[in-house]
């Protein structure tokens, strides 16, 4: 941490679509490969769990429990390391289903924040499936038999602080990233 910088990356991961269990492997090498190369803050792609094409997929129970299994196993996997980890996954919330990004460091999950503006034009039909956390006001989740804040948050991790925004959160007028900033964080992602 020369001169009070951090290392991040960011994942470009071969996933498989719906196939929970094999997102999770290839995770789970590209933490590996960052705790190598003593990255202390990983994000991987919108929906990394799931992938993001499963369609009315993300309808199916199966899927949506699988999927919080793999995150919880992703907590333990990093559980103890100094790492801070962003994933993608379908998150159901008071009956309504939201595309997230799941906030885990070496306690646990920290987080979850459910992405505000969604594509719903050309090949994109996100509201088919996902709600918007518009419709929400921060809250929190019982995730894996934890409390968690269910929001636009700003993180602390030690020694810095971050917020997350989600794909077409960035394009919109006045993004989650303005608010996050005047908020404290220093790091967007």
């Amino acid at each position: 941490m020369n001169y009070g910088f951090i290392k991040t990356a960011a994942s470009s991961l071969k996933l498989k679509v719906a196939d929970v269990s094999f997102n999770t492997s290839i995770i789970k090498e590209a933490i590996d490969s960052a705790l190598e190369k003593n990255v202390k803050l990983l994000v991987t792609p919108e929906l990394s769990v799931t992938g993001y094409t499963c369609a009315d997929l993300f309808f199916a129970r199966t899927l949506l429990i699988e999927s919080e299994r793999a995150v919880a196993e992703l907590a333990d996997y990093i559980k103890g390391k100094d790492i801070v980890l962003l994933v993608g996954a379908p998150v159901p919330f008071f009956n309504k289903l939201y595309n997230c990004a799941v906030v885990i460091d070496k306690d646990g999950v920290k987080g979850i924040v459910p992405k505000k503006h969604l594509a719903n034009y050309n090949e994109f039909y996100e509201k088919r499936w996902f709600s918007t956390s518009m419709d929400t006001e921060d809250s929190f989740i019982n995730f894996d038999g934890e409390e968690v804040p269910f929001s636009q948050n700003v993180f602390d991790a030690n020694s810095f602080t971050f917020g997350v925004e989600i794909c077409e959160d960035l394009w919109t007028p006045v993004p989650p990233s303005t608010v996050l900033s005047m908020s404290g964080a220093e790091i967007i992602l």
